[in-house]
């Protein structure tokens, strides 16, 4: 994490079992980018979850991540265009259009 706040253009964490949802994880974070002497707004955060529901998308957005990456899976090709479809549906509703 200092590593990243010292020369990161992106802080990219596996989020941590105690911290999923990086609450606390992000405002520590922005702090130590701040000791580096940097603008702890131009370091984006992203994170590469499992897998998310509508209220963790929403917790991310509200804690600052700007990056998302999900998990795409299905047996088939069909079954990955349908989980696709499910994750622009849930992309939508907490960003908007």
């Amino acid at each position: 994490m200092r590593h990243a706040a010292e020369w990161a253009d992106v802080w990219y964490p596996t989020p941590p079992l105690a911290d999923p949802l990086l609450t606390e994880s992000i405002p520590r974070f922005r702090e130590m980018v701040a000791e580096a002497g940097r603008d702890p707004n131009s370091v984006a955060v992203g994170t590469a979850p499992a897998a998310v529901d509508e209220a963790s998308l929403e917790a991310y957005r509200r804690n600052g991540v700007a990056h998302v990456n999900i998990y795409l899976g299905g047996e088939t090709p069909a079954q990955m265009l349908q989980e696709l479809d499910r994750l622009a549906k849930l992309r939508t509703s907490v960003f908007g259009s």
